[in-house]
């Protein structure tokens, strides 16, 4: 699959998180989204470096993950990822 086609993907699972997962409350908690996350930018050098440090300049260093090619802050304490966007009760 092209890095065009993952990236879209990837939106596509961001938008649908935020649109249908958002206000689902499960035990309590209410689902969260991580964003659109940190993707490389056209001028970046190859590799996920670049999209590392935009994430930990907002989020604070060591506070983000890579979820297949794409970069996002971690999730609150007590929240689990689920999917690429979407931060549940764990």
């Amino acid at each position: 699959m092209s890095m065009n086609k993952l990236f879209i993907l990837a939106l596509l699972l961001s938008v649908f998180a935020t649109t249908l997962l958002i206000k689902t409350k499960l035990q309590g908690c209410v689902n969260y989204t991580r964003g659109h996350g940190y993707t490389w930018k056209f001028g970046d050098p190859m590799g996920d470096t670049l999209m590392f440090s935009r994430c930990e300049k907002d989020n604070g260093k060591g506070q983000c993950e890579k979820y297949g090619l794409i970069v996002y802050p971690k999730c609150k304490a007590g929240y689990k990822p689920f999917g690429c966007c979407v931060c549940k009760c764990a």
